[in-house]
This record gives C-alpha cells, structure tokens and sequence, in this order.
C-alpha cells in the first residue's frame, strides 16, 4: 500500500510540524464523515480508469478509522451499490479489511436523472455526464444527511490523527446549519484587502457566525461541507440543485461542466446579501430570482480552515497553507506525490 500523505500543524508561516495522534471522548453515534461514492456500480470495480478513485477511497477510510478506533465520529460510504460489493473494490486496492460503519444507500439513479433530465442532456461526452451525474447525487444527499451532523467529504481527502474531531464537528454545526471552507483560506491566498481579516481568520479556529466571511465576494471550496441535519438542510439542498443547473445550463455542454463551486458561490451569496466571486457567474443578477422562498430558512457560514487545507503545488508560495493548531483534514487532490514531496 503506498504511504499515506502526512499530517501536519502549521503554527507560523511556513513553519510545519506534524501533528500528535490522541485519545477523544467517544463520539455520539449520530456524528459522522461521510463520502458519496458513484463509482462503485461500475462494472470496472476498483481497476482500470475508476482506479484512483478507489484508491483515494481506501485511503480515507484508512485514516478515518484510525479516528475511529480512538472514539471518533461514525463513517459512512453512499453508495448506489450494496456493502459487499463496496468491500470488493477495496480489496482491489489492498488486502487490509476496511472497516465502514454504515454503508447508505444513494439517492436512486433513476431518480436523479428524472429530476435532471434537461441538464444532463447538456452534459456530454461521457466522461462530463458522468462528473455531472456524481455532483447531482451528491447534492441530493446533502438533503438527507445520515447522522444529525455530517460531515461530507470528497474521496480525495485524508483525516489526520488529530483528537477531537467528533467535538469539533458538534461545535462548529452548533449555531449554523451549513459550512464549507472559503476557497482563498483553504488554498493559502492571504492576500489582497481582506488579508487582515483573512490572516486573523486563518489563526483563529474557532468557528464564526453566520455570513462571516472574509470578503463580501463568496468564494468556497465544496470539498468539506458539514450539514446540520433538518429542514434547513433540505432547503439548502434545494437551492443549491436549482442553482446547479442554472449554472450548468451556462456553462452549454463546455470543459467546466461539473463544477459545484459557482452554485455553492451563488447560493451563500444569495443567502447573505453578498456578491459571487467564481468568473462564471454574472456580477449583476438577481440571484434570488433563482430560488424559491426556502433560500431564506437556512444559515451558512465559513468552516475553519483545518477541515480542509488544500495542498497541492502552491505549497512553496511564501504566505501558504496558514493554519492554527493540528489539520484535521488535507485535502490533496490527487497530487499525492506532490503534497508528499512539499510535506518532507
């Protein structure tokens, strides 16, 4: 099995050190880390051109469970195939017995493809239906979240041994219903005119209020999403699979099909008075236009930095990847050996 990227803490500016494996309390069996995972009905199971997946899959079930075992938050695959045949592709990868504590049935294909009918027909080749698919499934699971805080991960992430984390997800779902890491924070882009706020934001981990964000030009990274489960939730979804086709609608079959950042942008935005920073959506709309009533009946706000710090070949950059106290999540794209390279 190929080492795994390490985990570090980033106490000054480019200063690294890793971070110290622990005890927790145990967690409450209804926090949980969950990933949706599309690929597993695939007849290539765990080879061929689905293999990274899989592996990035075995991967963070691997660290999760190190969490686990030491009293963390459950885990959990959604899947649109059963258990078994999930386990299956893992032992593709390697023979260690990966645990899952629940295994979650996916919204049905057929459903998803009705609902979406006019956007995935805008999707092609192949290969763009498929990314567009594996986004619209996602975000109706975020409606209908397993535990009564999830958080939701791309495959291509890695939980550190850091203590905790089940406390930290309570804390931070706490007072808002949605959050998800600012895309400049969780890139190391300190800079600009809200660098102040931005350096402040990046050494406090504690989490903010609701609509806090540093710029009033939202930009997020959708790669860690906690949800709070409830109606709110559900009309964050909502809003979230209506802005999704208007923007795919945009983008008229091009390379940027699949791309959630500009609907997670316009959504927030709408929600908080705010403007949308992603090139793809237009400066002067009335997003809420785009959505119904239920775009008011849920909060949203900034996640710490530490649930998603996204290494990849910035890491050099001099003001990059600052962050207080231990990661708790990297999410490294794919560029293992890059992020390993920047880590040694």
């Amino acid at each position: 099995m190929a080492p795994a990227p390490r985990c570090l803490a980033l106490l000054a500016l480019g200063s690294l050190r890793c971070a110290a494996a622990g005890k927790e309390k145990a967690a409450a069996d209804d926090v949980g880390v969950c990933v949706v995972f599309t690929h597993a009905a695939d007849a290539t199971l765990g080879s061929g051109t689905q293999v990274k997946e899989w592996q990035n899959l075995h991967d963070l079930l691997i660290s999760l469970n190190a969490l686990r075992a030491a009293g963390g938050p459950r885990t959990c695959v959604i899947t649109n195939a059963d258990a078994a045949r999930v386990r299956r592709g893992l032992a593709k990868i390697s023979d260690a017995t990966i645990p899952i504590d629940d295994v979650v049935a996916a919204p049905a294909e057929d459903d998803v493809k009705k609902r979406f009918a006019a956007v995935l027909a805008l999707s092609s080749p192949g290969h763009v239906r498929e990314r567009v698919f594996a986004r619209l499934t996602r975000i109706v699971a975020f409606a209908r979240p397993p535990y009564a805080i999830t958080l939701f991960l791309d495959d291509d992430m890695y939980a550190c041994p850091v203590p905790g984390l089940a406390a930290a997800l309570t804390e931070a779902a706490s007072t808002v219903d949605v959050r998800l890491v600012e895309r400049g924070l969780s890139q190391g882009e300190v800079r600009g005119a809200s660098a102040a706020k931005a350096a402040k934001r990046v050494f406090s981990p504690e989490p903010v209020a609701p609509c806090d964000f540093v710029s009033d030009k939202v930009d997020l990274q959708g790669g860690a999403i906690l949800v709070k489960r409830g109606p709110a939730a559900a009309a964050w979804a909502s809003a979230l699979a209506d802005a999704f086709e208007r923007v795919q609608a945009s983008f008229n079959a091009t390379a940027d099909m699949g791309r959630d950042q500009p609907a997670h942008d316009a959504v927030a935005a709408q929600r908080c008075g705010f403007v949308p920073n992603h090139k793809h959506l237009p400066k002067h709309v009335a997003f809420d236009a785009w959505f119904d009533s239920d775009v008011g009946r849920f909060s949203i706000a900034s996640l710490p930095t530490a649930f998603n710090l996204k290494l990849s070949y910035e890491c050099a950059r001099p003001v990059s990847h600052a962050v207080a106290g231990p990661v708790r999540i990297l999410h490294y794209k794919g560029k293992k050996v890059a992020v390993e390279k920047a880590l040694k």
